[in-house]
């Protein structure tokens, strides 16, 4: 007797599988320091291990900062300001990012799997680099800004 708890058909068994095998994922590395954007592959297993060292060298807590889709999500150190980078950048639509940062992908189960070309192509052109911490960068913004602002306004 079959039990209808848990049946598959022959492709969902072969994508189990195939998921399964896969070892690695494609993930985007913001490399705020040296002002590049690049795909990476990462193990697919202890992903968020090898995503620190990559985010910075004091980073010891990596945050989920924002999704920059409905699945992909932008890691990075959740202490950057303090831990001394003056370098982050500037993702449109979100604000000022300290540091670097990893972008990883995930299915609609919230499993990891590969981000795809096209998300790698925007945020090429969604980033601009800054080389300063967050207070001087908006320090800047608003002495540049057309607008007056006042002690009641911030």
């Amino acid at each position: 007797m079959v039990s209808h708890e848990t049946c598959f058909t022959f492709a969902e068994l072969i994508n189990l599988k195939i998921k399964k095998m896969e070892t690695t994922i494609k993930a985007i590395f913001i490399d705020a320091q040296n002002k590049e954007v690049k795909q990476i592959t990462l193990p697919n297993e202890e992903t968020l291990k090898s995503v620190y060292p990559m985010i910075g060298e004091n980073c010891s807590l990596v945050e989920g900062v924002t999704y920059v889709n409905n699945f992909d999500l932008l890691l990075g150190d959740e202490s950057a300001y303090y831990n001394g980078y003056n370098f982050g950048f500037v993702l449109e639509g979100y604000g000022y990012i300290h540091g670097n940062a990893v972008i990883l992908g995930s299915d609609n189960e919230g499993e990891n799997a590969d981000v795809d070309q096209y998300l790698f192509s925007q945020m090429q052109d969604k980033i601009q680099f800054v080389e300063e911490k967050v207070s001087e960068y908006m320090i800047k913004k608003v002495q540049s800004s057309p607008f007056t602002f006042s002690a009641w306004d911030i």
